[in-house]
């Protein structure tokens, strides 16, 4: 993690790695490198701009963008961002990517015979797409919010983390909570069990830049067998990654909207 903090200025903290021209053609497909991370500023693209996005999204993503009664563009946003930058990637057409979702509920691709693992969050004005090809990935991006915190982390959090928040500096406690509520986030939403699981099962200890954890024997999960990044790549919002890998791998950032604005 950097040493950003909540409240810096910056629009995107993170540094974005060059996004080469890779045009479809029948090359050979790419992998990620470790894990690719694409970030989206909503707030940056029109709702007429995104109306365009519908073009590449199949029938049933647009009967599901009926279902937003606000915000319906954000939806048209992710999914766009989701099939361009899949696309990159297993050099199939965005429009041409077939969806299916597993029996716990991650969507995976049914037309792509590489191992191709992906994940996608959104909070506020602000989306993260994951991708790797090492395996099972999940992101989960925050903007914080005033909330009643302290008692979610009582009645939810293990005890440990309960001690960690209430013995640091009082200023410091809303974002040590994102952090872990993001990591907590991120690592269910890889497995597929989802935060229903119990968030104490998955106890977190974060130390500067340090990411300790584990697991409750119930999770049947090896420590070893995971990675976790975070960042602030945003004023007031954090970004948390797991994934299911033994190798120590760092995030690439890449510049959604950049993508979306590409031909």
């Amino acid at each position: 993690m950097t040493n950003s903090t909540l409240n810096e200025p910056e629009k995107f903290s993170v540094q974005f790695s060059p996004l080469v021209d890779l045009p479809i053609t029948e090359a050979e497909s790419i992998s990620p490198q470790g894990v690719d991370v694409w970030l989206l500023d909503l707030s940056a693209i029109s709702i007429e701009e995104s109306e365009n996005f519908s073009t590449i999204l199949s029938c049933d993503e647009l009967e599901r963008a009926k279902q937003f009664k606000r915000n319906q563009h954000h939806f048209f946003a992710t999914r766009a961002l989701l099939r361009k930058a899949l696309s990159r990637y297993t050099r199939i057409n965005p429009e041409d990517l077939l969806f299916l979702r597993a029996l716990e509920g991650k969507p995976y691709l049914t037309n792509f015979g590489l191992p191709l693992y992906f994940n996608l969050s959104h909070s506020g004005n602000f989306a993260a797409l994951a991708v790797s090809s090492l395996g099972e990935v999940g992101v989960d991006i925050e903007i914080t919010r005033k909330r009643s915190y302290l008692k979610i982390v009582e009645r939810f959090f293990h005890e440990d983390e309960n001690d960690q928040i209430n013995n640091c500096d009082e200023a410091k406690r809303e974002e040590l909570f994102y952090r872990m509520w993001t990591l907590k986030e991120a690592f269910f939403k890889a497995t597929g069990m989802g935060i229903s699981s119990g968030l104490d099962k998955a106890c977190f200890y974060l130390h500067d830049n340090n990411i300790a954890a584990q697991f409750s024997d119930e999770l049947n999960v090896q420590r070893n067998q995971w990675q976790f990044h975070q960042e602030i790549v945003a004023p007031k919002t954090v970004a948390a990654l797991a994934l299911h890998s033994e190798e120590d791998v760092k995030p690439h950032w890449f510049d959604g909207n950049l993508l979306l604005s590409s031909s």
